[in-house]
C-alpha cells in the first residue's frame, strides 16, 4: 500500500487486496481529527444545521416539494379518486387555451361565458372575452365551423 496524495483533512491510499490492512496512518499533531456527521431526516433541521455545519448528509430529497406529513385527503368530491399532489404546468389551465378546453371553468359544467384570463375565442383567435364572446362562447371543437370572421383572418389578401 502506498500514499497517493495527503489532502488537509484525509488520506488517499492505493490499496492492493493482497496487502495486509494492519497499518498505521501517521497523523500530524497539527490536523485535528474529524468530527462527526450529522444525518439530516428533514427541510426544518436541514436550515437550522446549515447555519452551522459544513458537512452533512441528508436522508431526503431536498427537491422534493411535497409534504406528506401535512397531507389532508378531502371527504367530498370522487369516492374513487382524490389528486393530492401535481408537478409542473398543466396546458390547458397554465398556458392559453380555447374556451371549450379550459380546465379552471370546465365547458358544459360551469356557464360557458366564464371564462379565466388564459382564454381565447376559437372563432375569432382573440382572448376572451371577444366582441362577440355571448354567441362564439358556446363553440365547441366540435361544433367549430369555418365562419367568416375565420375566414377572413387566414385568408386575407
Amino acid at each position: 500500500m502506498k500514499k497517493i496524495e495527503e489532502t488537509e483533512d484525509c488520506f488517499i491510499l492505493d490499496c492492493d487486496t493482497s496487502d495486509s490492512f494492519d497499518f498505521k496512518i501517521e497523523i500530524k499533531k497539527e490536523i485535528t481529527p474529524l468530527r462527526n456527521i450529522l444525518c439530516v431526516k428533514n427541510r426544518q433541521d436541514m436550515k437550522r444545521i446549515e447555519e452551522t455545519e459544513d458537512c452533512f448528509i441528508l436522508d431526503f430529497d431536498p427537491f422534493d416539494s411535497f409534504d406528506f406529513k401535512k397531507l389532508s385527503v378531502s371527504s367530498g368530491g370522487d369516492k374513487d379518486l382524490d389528486i393530492i399532489h401535481e408537478t409542473g404546468q398543466v396546458a390547458c389551465r397554465d398556458y392559453p387555451h380555447p374556451r371549450h378546453l379550459c380546465l379552471t371553468f370546465p365547458f358544459g359544467s360551469t356557464p360557458n361565458a366564464t371564462h379565466c384570463h388564459l382564454c381565447y375565442c376559437c372563432v375569432c383567435d382573440k382572448p376572451a372575452p371577444c366582441a362577440q364572446w355571448m354567441s362564439h362562447c358556446n363553440t365547441s371543437a366540435e361544433r367549430k365551423l369555418p365562419t367568416p370572421e375565420r375566414q377572413s383572418f387566414y385568408y386575407s389578401d
